[in-house]
């Protein structure tokens, strides 16, 4: 039942970020286990985008990795290709 238990505690922690955000908003400091389950990742996958030198921005807070949240979703914005509701540059719109 690992799976079941590992599901509960990731939506246990992205209840815990979601309101953690809409209290503090952009200034909401996210663990590495916190931010791993509001990107569906695992914590070695943001261990190695640090390492990497890629990913959202941290700062080492306490001797602990922390994101900000604004950051987080200015790396997340980054990596938008496209939209859905706007056609593509150079398209034709009937």
């Amino acid at each position: 039942m690992a799976n079941r238990r590992d599901s509960d505690e990731r939506n246990r922690l992205v209840a815990e970020v979601r309101e953690l955000i809409a209290h503090s908003g952009p200034l909401a400091m996210l663990t590495r286990k916190q931010l791993a389950a509001m990107l569906n990742r695992k914590v070695g996958t943001l261990n190695d985008w640090a390492w990497r030198k890629v990913g959202p921005r941290s700062i080492v807070v306490g001797g602990r990795p922390m994101y900000r949240w604004g950051d987080v979703e200015a790396y997340l914005n980054a990596q938008t290709t496209g939209t859905t509701d706007q056609p593509a540059e150079g398209s034709v719109v009937a």
